[in-house]
């Protein structure tokens, strides 16, 4: 059952992916919604683990933008699905007001 606030938008955004104790990686971001998000990664978190999420700036050579805590609430073998700890953090409205962004489709997802 879906429990989103929102219709997802499909994005494609990359991320760095940080939870305690030592998880770090790397995932992208394929839809988003003002109360969560899917993240495509092979980075193995389990539900209910907290995790911080960096906006990877292209050509910034490792340098990190704006993040945004989550916890993660499913999981597959393709990735996990997130619930932001924040209600509809800055960093999301920012993603869901530019369709227009090369890397961001601006599609509406079907079922949302």
């Amino acid at each position: 059952m879906e429990h989103r606030w929102g219709q997802r938008i499909a994005l494609d955004r990359a991320v760095r992916l940080t939870a305690r104790p030592l998880a770090i990686g790397i995932g992208r971001i394929r839809d988003v919604s003002l109360s969560g998000a899917w993240i495509s990664t092979n980075l193995p978190l389990a539900p209910g683990a907290l995790v911080h999420l960096t906006e990877e700036q292209p050509g910034s050579l490792g340098e990190s933008g704006a993040g945004i805590e989550a916890f993660v609430v499913r999981c597959d073998e393709t990735g996990f699905g997130i619930e932001w700890c924040q209600a509809s953090p800055e960093l999301v409205l920012q993603w869901l007001r530019r369709p227009g962004d090369p890397q961001q489709s601006g599609r509406l997802l079907a079922g949302a």
